[in-house]
């Protein structure tokens, strides 16, 4: 309760506020909608968070919901009406889409059996240089081409392989 104590006086600066804060964790959601996030998503929201958030009434808003043994303080900045597409206007992004969940299922799987096959063991002391290497820093230096002065006032001599 310190923490909301604390932020319902600082609105706007919510985010800011809750990556500093120690004694919690800071989690953003991003827009929440009634609809729950399919399983597996990154950030899935409690449902008690979700119900909490669209209840709000007057925004921008900051309350608290205790969820099972977990107290969460939300901030709430607007609500925005879902907004419908035409299949035709989407459904190319609807094919990539698919086309990437399943390259990344198939590549899952693959990593799951290349696991079970191979055994990797990586040697970390292996990468780590010894102390007197670490405080020295490395100097790349360029190679220095010599190159003879040229007189502007006299004329080139012919060489050997320029004729006469």
């Amino acid at each position: 309760m310190d923490f909301y104590d604390k932020i319902k006086s600082k609105m706007d600066d919510f985010a800011s506020v809750g990556k500093k804060e120690k004694d919690g964790r800071f989690r953003e959601f991003g827009r929440v909608s009634e609809q729950a996030a399919p399983a597996g998503a990154y950030d899935q929201v409690p449902q008690n968070v979700r119900d909490a958030a669209l209840k709000l009434a007057k925004l921008p808003a900051v309350d608290v919901v205790k969820d099972e043994s977990v107290t969460w303080v939300i901030h709430v900045s607007d609500k925005k009406e879902p907004v419908l597409y035409d299949y035709d206007s989407v459904s190319g992004e609807v094919e990539k889409k698919i086309k990437v969940d399943k390259f990344m299922e198939k590549r899952k799987t693959m990593y799951d059996e290349f696991e079970k096959d191979f055994k990797v063991d990586i040697n970390e002391e292996f990468f780590k240089a010894p102390p007197a290497q670490q405080a020295e820093p490395v100097q790349q230096v360029e190679p220095v081409q010599q190159v003879e002065p040229v007189d502007e006032g006299v004329e080139p001599k012919a060489g050997p392989d320029q004729g006469a």
